[in-house]
């Protein structure tokens, strides 16, 4: 695999993870990504990259942090890419001046055929003071649909907190 196939796979991997948070349609940034990690294998016959210890991705207004990250192509075309952490962190910073997006589960999956992402085991979205979290979030990027499930034992069940905004704030 190319170093331009590892990149552009690493920007879409990023922009996919900083969508779900965002929840906003935005294109790929032209920014460039940096990448940092403890080690990484590259298996072109597999189509299997493993990025490991300490992985920091940074593109634009986005980072995600991770121990492990799994990319899995077949004839450079992307199929799917798994982040392992002790969490998995993602940062958005909108534009606008709204406030920092940021993101944390165990594992974050993303699924390009099917254009999905799943943050599971203890998946939490926040935004300054409003959170999402459940087990399992799963975003929907086709459908604009996002759905949050409890874990199978019930003792992580689905929050939602939204604080109203202040109407006086938006005034000024």
């Amino acid at each position: 695999m190319s170093l331009k196939k590892i990149r552009s796979i690493i920007a879409l991997s990023l922009w996919v993870i900083g969508l779900m948070s965002n929840l906003e349609a935005a294109p790929i940034s032209s920014e460039p990504v940096h990448l940092e990690a403890d080690s990484v294998d590259i298996d072109e016959q597999k189509g299997i990259s493993v990025y490991r210890g300490n992985v920091v991705l940074n593109q634009a207004n986005m980072r995600l942090s991770a121990v492990e990250i799994q990319v899995f192509s077949h004839k450079g075309k992307l199929q799917k890419i798994i982040a392992k952490g002790n969490p998995v962190k993602t940062e958005v910073t909108p534009e606008g001046g709204r406030p920092p997006i940021f993101g944390t589960s165990l594992e974050v999956e993303f699924h390009a055929a099917q254009r999905l992402v799943i943050m599971q085991n203890s998946a939490k979205l926040s935004q300054g003071r409003n959170e999402f979290q459940g087990h399992r979030i799963e975003y929907n990027m086709d459908k604009n649909l996002i759905s949050a499930h409890k874990s199978t034992n019930g003792n992580e069940r689905v929050k939602v907190i939204i604080h109203p905004q202040d109407t006086n704030l938006q005034k000024k």
